[in-house]
């Protein structure tokens, strides 16, 4: 009785981290993403609309916005026949290095898995 409650309350918790822990990297990622953009244009954002004779002192959520732009034209440029070119050349040239053909294309083949 003892060693099936044990096994259950084990599997139920790892089923419970095999849920969270993935969850709450890509949350980190995001957040270090967004802060990242936020840090780098915020500043820039007053002085442009400035130049436009705005008075703008903060956007909040800008790193999304530019985030979400920039995976926009990330996209626009693998679907045309140069950006998958550049894609496939990418693929071979990160092939080739060691450590990260490892992390690469076990990501890649993640994505591509999950994706749509």
């Amino acid at each position: 009785m003892l060693r099936r409650l044990r096994h259950h309350f084990r599997t139920v918790i790892v089923a419970g981290l095999l849920v969270i822990i993935p969850i709450w990297i890509t949350f980190m990622l995001l957040q270090f993403l967004v802060r990242r953009l936020d840090g780098v244009l915020g500043p820039q954002v007053p002085r442009f609309f400035s130049l436009l004779g705005y008075q703008v002192s903060e956007i909040p959520g800008l790193g999304i916005i530019i985030m979400i732009l920039g995976i926009y034209v990330f996209g626009l440029f693998a679907k045309n026949l140069f950006g998958r070119q550049v894609v496939n050349l990418t693929d071979r040239v990160l092939g080739k290095v060691p450590i990260v053909r490892t992390v690469y294309m076990a990501s890649k083949q993640l994505l591509e898995t999950v994706a749509l």
